[in-house]
């Protein structure tokens, strides 16, 4: 299993938001939206991730920062924001997109994603890995 391949995978199966390939194989996906499944892999597979490649739906600022923290070696994204390229080439990621936008947008399209401005006000992962983690707390206890 390669990028190329993974794409295919990403392609074929619309449910999927997020693949990690690792050593040749998928060692993580999921079907859940947003930031949920790079926050997962940053608190639970971290050190199985390190090196891997992430292929994702939307990769913006504060993605391209979590697969910072996790030690990503490349990641790939349909959509791809200005600053997660930012982010991703100042940590010597490798990256490859099929769309670029200057920002990510919230849901309905009014404003810029929650989690590309807390990105935006960050300059520490470790820091925005709390603050995703206590942004998705919040959203979960709003359900």
């Amino acid at each position: 299993m390669n990028l190329e391949e993974g794409k295919k995978i990403l392609r074929e199966n619309p449910e999927l938001k997020l693949i990690l390939i690792k050593s040749g194989k998928i060692i993580y996906k999921s079907t859940k939206r947003g930031i949920a499944p790079m926050y997962e892999i940053a608190t639970q597979y971290r050190e199985e991730a390190r090196d891997g490649i992430i292929l994702d739906r939307v990769i913006g600022r504060g993605a391209a920062m979590l697969a910072s923290y996790i030690r990503i070696g490349e990641v790939y994204g349909e959509l791809l924001s200005n600053g997660a390229k930012e982010i991703l080439e100042s940590k010597g990621i490798k990256y490859t997109y099929s769309e670029d936008t200057p920002y990510i947008q919230n849901r309905d399209k009014t404003d810029y994603c929650p989690i590309e401005k807390l990105s935006m006000k960050s300059k520490n992962e470790k820091i925005l890995l709390e603050e995703v983690g206590n942004f998705l707390e919040e959203i979960n206890n709003k359900k």
